[in-house]
């Protein structure tokens, strides 16, 4: 084989590894385990998770919803996995209290409990006159959003 075409069949292999499409059985049984740790902790959250495609390149992602009773939080799946080990090691210390015949107390702040939602996302723009937020009152206009 030649160089070029080892360097297209490592191009492939590593396409390979990334492919959403083949990652998604495995990120749906930490979602599943993650739905399950959530209810168990009474945290009132639901996890899902979809591939979708990038807007500023072609390629796809999965990306992970978290939704709770103050909204909806997305998540790209680094930072879903980041917080599934923190859900992991809140499950091992509550089994540990349960063992011990202890009741779970959480001791994590809100910035680091990983049931939280901390970050949003652009959804579109709007043009809106900036009058009432200046006088801080209400609008009743409903805005177009120009660009999803």
């Amino acid at each position: 084989k030649t160089m070029e075409q080892q360097m297209n069949n490592f191009h492939e292999q590593i396409e390979t590894v990334n492919d959403p499409q083949s990652m998604m059985p495995g990120v749906t049984k930490h979602i599943v385990a993650a739905n399950t740790i959530s209810k168990l902790l009474d945290k009132g959250c639901t996890f899902d998770a979809r591939i979708t495609q990038g807007t500023e390149t072609d390629r796809s992602a999965i990306e992970v919803s978290m939704k709770t009773n103050y909204g909806t939080y997305f998540w790209d799946l680094n930072k879903f996995n980041d917080r599934f080990a923190e859900m992991l090691t809140m499950y091992e210390e509550h089994q540990e209290c349960q063992a011990k015949g202890e009741e779970y107390v959480e001791q994590r702040s809100e910035e680091s409990d990983p049931f939280c939602g901390t970050n949003y996302k652009l959804v579109g723009t709007a043009k809106c006159w900036l009058r009432n937020l200046g006088h801080m009152s209400t609008s009743a206009d409903t805005l177009q959003i120009l660009d999803e």
